[in-house]
């Protein structure tokens, strides 16, 4: 069961006003901010304008802080327009503030945010009561009554007399009208109706487990959009000697990002493998006799990071990260999407050479996968991806790489894959 703490909403700060915007552009605004507590932390926000232009623009930036105090930037793992997913840095329960701002590339516009105040750790008050629902759909008509008695037939009129040879007679008078008959019971009231289906685009996220998982396409359902995103490289370690360190290791490379739209059948089975991040390679310290060890690659084809040389007291060589798993989703062994992952960082090389580690290559169908960093430090390559028909494919787009450094590399993120349905 997930586990969840209460955030209670306090106040919203709409976007800056000091832009040179149309009065009518809509405003980036929070309308609520929930977190989720397992493991990793993460904390989902919605609102509105985090991102007009969808995937064409930039994901926004994130920060979290306590109030009037330094603000710490958060992890992003998915943005749209209305909803951020966001890792959660470790903290104490107490206050907060939440605040998002547009991005431009690397660089956050200052004039363009809206923020939040939040509680951690506290069960906020109990809100008002939610408006009535909708009403149901109208139930089926009742049985139709029996039909009823017939009526009495009228009397007959008098006969007319007989007309004088020749001449017709003269019309008889129209029959009294029947007593109209007995009025059929009333039917029962008929059954009430099956509820219709929702009109909103319903989607399916996909975390890393490590291990496969699996969907089937649901009734009445023949077309899928998919998103993937591939899993970082780890970070290389750093080398030295001599009780200190002297070089930070390489960065690891992010995963790719693929999305594409495919026909499917009710009823076909797809595998769904997410990506998982590559540890960060170990540092080396020669004086010490640490080794210098390679970072594992991460879930679905990650390849592990070179172990450095750590014999040399002077100059001992750090371990490069491993590669980031790619995240793909096929059937029937076709793969439909394929999002690499990217490449480890490499050991740097120390004052003495001694054989660094060299970055572990990213998972990936084919050549998707990011090369590795080789043994001077340098940062991973990204991951590229391939979908079996049309879409986009954006190399170094999808999950975020692990740094280098002194000690050790810091840890890929993980893929994350989506499948949206109507």
């Amino acid at each position: 069961m997930l586990s969840k703490i209460a955030i209670v909403l306090a106040t919203v700060a709409l976007p800056s006003l000091g832009r040179s915007a149309p009065a009518e552009e809509p405003q980036m605004i929070i309308t609520s901010a929930i977190a989720n507590l397992t493991t990793p932390a993460t904390i989902l926000i919605d609102g509105q304008q985090f991102r007009p232009g969808g995937l064409r623009d930039p994901a926004p930036q994130v920060f979290i802080g306590v109030p009037g105090g330094t603000l710490q930037p958060m992890e992003i793992l998915n943005a749209t327009n209305t909803s951020i997913v966001a890792r959660l840095p470790r903290f104490m329960p107490g206050s907060y503030q939440l605040v998002v701002y547009e991005s431009h590339g690397r660089k956050r516009d200052d004039d363009a945010f809206a923020s939040i105040d939040i509680t951690l750790g506290v069960s906020g008050p109990k809100s008002d009561k939610g408006d009535a629902g909708d009403p149901g759909i109208q139930g089926l008509q009742g049985l139709k009554g029996d039909k009823g008695d017939p009526g009495v037939p009228g009397l007959k009129g008098d006969k007319g007399d007989t007309g004088a040879s020749g001449l017709q007679g003269p019309k008889g008078d129209k029959g009294d009208p029947g007593i109209p008959g007995v009025k059929g019971d009333k039917g029962d009231i008929g059954l009430q109706g099956q509820k219709g289906p929702a009109g909103s685009t319903k989607a399916v996220i996909f975390s890393f487990t490590g291990s496969d998982q699996f969907w089937t396409v649901p009734d009445g359902v023949t077309r899928v959009q998919v998103e993937a995103w591939g899993a970082g490289g780890g970070g290389g370690g750093g080398s030295g000697g001599s009780g200190n360190f002297f070089g930070r290791g390489g960065s690891g490379g992010s995963g790719a990002y693929v999305r594409t739209t495919t026909a499917v059948v009710p009823g076909q089975t797809f595998t769904v493998s997410v990506g998982g991040g590559g540890r960060g390679g170990l540092g080396a310290n020669g004086s010490s006799g640490s080794d210098g060890h390679g970072g594992s690659g991460g879930f679905n084809g990650g390849g592990t990071g070179g172990n450095g040389d750590s014999s040399h007291p002077v100059g001992a060589a750090g371990g490069g990260g491993g590669g980031g798993g790619a995240t793909s989703l096929s059937s029937g062994g076709i793969i439909i999407a394929d999002a690499g992952g990217g490449g480890g960082g490499g050991g740097p090389l120390p004052g003495i050479p001694h054989n660094p580690g060299k970055g572990g290559s990213g998972g990936g169908n084919g050549s998707n996968g990011g090369i590795g960093g080789n043994h001077f430090g340098l940062s991973g390559g990204p991951g590229k991806g391939s979908v079996v028909s049309g879409g986009v494919i954006v190399a170094g787009r999808g999950a975020g790489a692990g740094a280098g450094g002194d000690a050790a590399g810091g840890h890929g993120a993980n893929g994350l894959l989506w499948i949206r349905y109507y």
